[in-house]
């Protein structure tokens, strides 16, 4: 008996689901490391944070540890200008592997500076907004004002 070199069934014998199923790919799992800007390329100082199915998952906890380090800066009352040298020195350095393709990779670095002059803005518009006091002399001047435009406009025998 000859034993064929390849086997082709026949059509009836495979579906399009069995097909699928042949040629698929496994599954890409994004792995979320985090090093420590104190301890820069000290691998021992690096820990694996977790396994994710999809890289924008993995974006997401890396911008969360990021995020966690910034909200002790502010618990800390550090000056938003100084938080990202602060970061920069001793905060979580959250990096995913593998390099994610056709979408660009994240940086913890690049999204902290991003972070930190998000929150300069913001206090520099706190800033310039006026304390409750000082609104309420504002307006006070203002009714003021126009009450003696009006007074100072309306004939002495019609003034109450």
């Amino acid at each position: 008996m000859k034993i064929p070199l390849f086997f082709i069934p026949d059509s009836e014998s495979i579906t399009p689901t069995d097909t699928a199923q042949a040629i698929e790919q496994p599954k890409q799992i994004y792995t979320v490391k985090v090093a420590d800007n104190f301890h820069y390329m000290d691998d021992s100082e690096s820990y694996t944070y977790g396994d994710f199915e999809t890289y924008d998952e993995a974006v997401a906890v890396c911008k969360a540890i990021v995020d966690e380090d910034f909200a002790g800066y502010v618990a800390k009352n550090i000056p938003p200008e100084k938080m990202y040298d602060n970061y920069t020195g001793m905060g979580s350095d959250p990096w995913i592997f593998p390099d994610p393709v056709g979408q660009p990779r994240f940086s913890a670095w690049t999204y902290a500076k991003q972070l930190a002059e998000a929150l300069q803005m913001n206090e520099n518009n706190q800033n310039k907004k006026e304390t409750e006091e000082e609104r309420r002399d504002r307006i006070f001047a203002e009714l003021t004002e126009g009450i003696l435009e009006v007074l100072s406009s309306t004939p002495k025998d019609e003034q109450y």
